[in-house]
């Protein structure tokens, strides 16, 4: 969406994703057998903003929400412990420059924070995730 010539507004909606894996588990003095795991994804919605200062400058802004929340917990079959997910739906923010040099060159920076989707007081060794920068 354009509300004016500097201004471009977009949004974005990814849906969640199903995965059907198999593989095989192997664990130290036990045999071998075939293993799956029925995972899905949550879906992403996405904003982002484009202002452009000067003809050769722009600033770029954009916010994604990922719905952790969705995902309770995942089983591998057969034999598998339900291993709980207890996330929360995480915010990413970010913030850029675009410049262009010249017709062979566009420079690029920025910076973009995200709000880890596993809390401190659910944090454990198999979940070591944190807020990123």
């Amino acid at each position: 969406y354009e509300p004016s010539e500097s201004v471009r507004v977009g949004f974005g909606y990814r849906s969640r994703l199903s995965h059907d894996l198999s593989g095989t588990t192997n664990i130290e003095g036990l045999p071998s057998y075939a293993s799956t795991v029925d995972l899905t994804l949550p879906e992403m919605l996405t904003i982002g903003i484009a202002y452009q200062l000067l003809p050769e400058t722009q600033i770029v802004v954009d916010f994604k929400e990922t719905r952790w929340s969705r995902i309770q917990a995942f089983q591998v079959v057969p034999n598998g412990i339900p291993v709980p997910l207890p996330w929360e739906n995480s915010l990413l923010s970010s913030i850029g420059l675009n410049h262009h040099l010249n017709e062979a060159w566009l420079l690029r920076a920025g910076f973009a924070y995200e709000q880890g989707a596993v809390t401190d007081n659910l944090r454990n060794p198999r979940l070591p995730t944190g807020d990123r920068n």
